[in-house]
C-alpha cells in the first residue's frame, strides 16, 4: 500500500516537472489537455495491472481516469436549485485528510477554469465548492443565465490530481425549480446508468449513487462514512445464495460479467468503520445474462 501510494506521488512529480519543462501553464489549451490525459493514464497503470479480485468483475474497457456528471448533459436547460451528482471512473473517494492512493474528493468549479497553479491546494469560495466529506452530489443554486460547471478531482490536502470533467456549460432559466426542501435529508441508494431491465452478451457497467451519505475507503475507518456494496440475487430458479461484492476502496462504478442466469441487482451501503449494512437499498433492476 505504501508502496503504490509513493509511486502515485512520484508519477505526479513526473507530470508537474513536465509542464514546467515544456512551460504548459494552461489546462484548457489542447497540448497541456493531452499531457493532462497521460498523467492520469500513467498514474492509472495500477489499477490495470492488478487482475479484478472478484470473478464476476471485469475488465473496462480502457482505463480513462475522469470526473463525470451522473445526471446533466451539455446545454441542458434547468431552473434553481438544481441537483448535480457527481461520478468518478476507476478511482474512489477519500475525504479531506484521507491519504489512499487513486482516490481523492470531489470539487464544483462554477464559471471557473481550472487551476494553473498545481501544486497549490485548490481555494474554498464560491468559485470552487468543496465536498470534502466525500459526498457525491449537491444542490446547486444559481441565477438565471448561462452558467458553466466542472469538476475536479483533489488529494487529501486539496492540492488537484489530473482528474476533470470536461467543461458542461447551463442555461438557468427563471422561476423556481420543484426540487423538494427536504431533498437529501433521507439517505437514498440509487444505480445509474442502466435501464429497469438489462439484457447484457458483454461486461456492462454499473454506476453507484448515493445521496445523503459520504464514500471513505474502508481502511480509513471514519465515522459517518461508507463504501459501496453490490448484491446479485439469482431470479432464474437455480436457487444459491445472493453474490455479493464491497468496493474497499471507495469505488462509484465497476464493470461486471456474472455467469449465465437472471439476476436482481441492488446498491448497498457498508458503513464504516463497523462494516454493518445501512437499512437504506436501492430499487433492483434486473439483468439477464443469455450466456
Amino acid at each position: 500500500m505504501q508502496y503504490l501510494s509513493n509511486f502515485v506521488r512520484f508519477v505526479s512529480d513526473v507530470v508537474l516537472t513536465a509542464r514546467r519543462i515544456t512551460g504548459l501553464c494552461n489546462w484548457g489549451n489542447a497540448s497541456t489537455w493531452g499531457l493532462a490525459t497521460l498523467g492520469v493514464a500513467f498514474v492509472a497503470l495500477p489499477i490495470s495491472a492488478q487482475a479484478p479480485k472478484h470473478p464476476w468483475l471485469a475488465a473496462p474497457p480502457k482505463y480513462d481516469v475522469q470526473a463525470y456528471f451522473t445526471n446533466l448533459a451539455n446545454g441542458a436547460n434547468v431552473q434553481s436549485p438544481f441537483v448535480a451528482k457527481f461520478g468518478m471512473s476507476h478511482w474512489g473517494i477519500a475525504p479531506a485528510g484521507q491519504d489512499f492512493p487513486l482516490t481523492g474528493h470531489h470539487h464544483l468549479l462554477i464559471n471557473q477554469a481550472l487551476p494553473l497553479d498545481v501544486e497549490a491546494p485548490l481555494p474554498f469560495s464560491e468559485r470552487y465548492v468543496h465536498f470534502g466529506k466525500g459526498q457525491m452530489e449537491a444542490i446547486v443554486n444559481l441565477p438565471p443565465g448561462r452558467h458553466t460547471l466542472r469538476m475536479l478531482l483533489a488529494d487529501h490536502t486539496h492540492r488537484p490530481h489530473f482528474v476533470f470533467s470536461p467543461a458542461l456549460t447551463l442555461e438557468v432559466l427563471p422561476g423556481r425549480s420543484n426540487l423538494p426542501p427536504d431533498y437529501g435529508k433521507v439517505p437514498t441508494l440509487e444505480l445509474l446508468g442502466p435501464s429497469a431491465k438489462l439484457l447484457a452478451r458483454q461486461p456492462f457497467r454499473l454506476v453507484f449513487h448515493a445521496s445523503g451519505l459520504n464514500v471513505a475507503p474502508r481502511n480509513s475507518r471514519l465515522a459517518g462514512t461508507g463504501v459501496f456494496r453490490i448484491r446479485f440475487t439469482r431470479q432464474d430458479g437455480r436457487g444459491g445464495a445472493a453474490e455479493e461484492i464491497s468496493f474497499a476502496n471507495g469505488q462509484t462504478e465497476a464493470w461486471f460479467l456474472p455467469p449465465k442466469g437472471n439476476y436482481d441487482v441492488q446498491l448497498l451501503f457498508e458503513t464504516n468503520p463497523d462494516g454493518k449494512l445501512h437499512p437504506v437499498v436501492s430499487t433492483p433492476i434486473s439483468v439477464t445474462m443469455p450466456g
